[in-house]
């Protein structure tokens, strides 16, 4: 169990999968979800290791060592593929293709060990088409196999594969236990507290963002909130858009996640003044403002109507509209 007690924060999650491993009841299909750089693979991966070492993770035998560089047989991690001829750029789905070659291994019989791991990030990248064709996989599974779906967005899953698998929630850190965890890691407390502040209580952003582009990045989309807000120079939405909208998807979430942490917490702090739990704990003050402006209703409908259409957003939605109707109900204009 020591690689599991190497995990970030997440206590509930290690706890529920230490009890399972020491009960030997580790179910057929687990279901990790939560935001995007949380945490849910850096687990999924080490609970894998842990299932498939013959010491129940100890980090130093041969199973090991193979896990941690991504060359077990045993081991198998499912994800979009880069295009045809491209060195970066990735499909935007997880095809059926792929799920029928997963299919496959789960006939075949452990190569080193007694069990396989097959890892499915992000499942929620899934089509309709390989979704079903998981369901097969799903409902007659081997003893011997065990499946970790890894999702940022498990609505988009059918009701179906979420019912199959146990379902294991992770959720943003609070500002503060991030920034602590970040200091027991021997980074400096201003600047985990820099990094936690900006990290939207993700621990992998934490450890790897760029403080001074990302604290920039949230300037300006705060500003731009302000701004919408208070109806300032809505002749520049199209402009604002464009820049909002980024030149690709990833930009686009990017610009999302972090306008409606923003927005999350300017409707907390409206409502209750209560600043404990915030993300952004160090604008408190301008979120409030910022809240007080749109009003904690508001607010929280913008959250709750663009939160679900930002689930939308791999099915080729046009980025600029979306971005605009975005900006435009920041003013005052209707909800999508």
């Amino acid at each position: 169990m020591k690689l599991l007690d190497s995990i970030l924060g997440h206590t509930r999650a290690v706890e529920v999968v230490k009890t399972m491993l020491e009960r030997d009841r580790m179910p057929h299909a687990m279901l990790f979800h939560g935001p995007s750089g949380i945490g849910k693979a850096t687990l999924a991966k080490q609970l894998a290791q842990a299932l498939l070492c013959p010491n129940g993770g100890c980090g130093q035998c041969d199973t090991c060592h193979l896990c941690e560089a991504g060359n077990h047989p045993d081991l198998s991690w499912i994800s979009q593929l880069l295009k045809k001829g491209s060195k970066s750029d990735y499909s935007k789905q997880i095809v059926v293709d792929q799920i029928r070659s997963l299919a496959s291994l789960v006939g075949i019989a452990p190569r080193m060990g007694v069990r396989r791991v097959l890892i499915i990030d992000p499942a929620d990248a899934m089509n309709s088409e390989a979704q079903n064709a998981l369901l097969k996989t799903l409902e007659e599974p081997p003893s011997r196999v065990k499946l970790i779906l890894i999702a940022a967005r498990p609505q988009t899953l059918v009701p179906t594969v979420r019912s199959r698998c146990f379902s294991l929630g992770f959720a943003p850190l609070r500002t503060d236990e991030l920034a602590r965890l970040l200091i027991a890691r021997g980074i400096d407390e201003q600047e985990a507290q820099a990094r936690a502040a900006l990290a939207g209580g993700r621990v992998g952003e934490a450890l790897e963002l760029d403080i001074e582009r990302s604290r920039q990045l949230r300037e300006s989309l705060l500003e731009l909130l302000e701004r919408f807000s208070r109806r300032k120079n809505l002749d520049s939405l199209p402009n604002q858009a464009d820049s909002f909208a980024g030149k690709d998807d990833s930009t686009l979430l990017l610009h999302f996640d972090l306008a409606l942490g923003l927005l999350r917490d300017a409707a907390r702090l409206c409502a209750t003044g209560d600043e404990l739990g915030l993300v952004h704990q160090d604008i408190g003050r301008r979120l409030q403002l910022l809240g007080e402006g749109l009003g904690a209703q508001r607010c929280s409908q913008l959250v709750s109507a663009f939160d679900k259409l930002r689930d939308q957003l791999r099915f080729n939605l046009n980025r600029k509209l979306v971005a605009e109707t975005f900006l435009a109900a920041v003013a005052g204009g209707p909800l999508p």
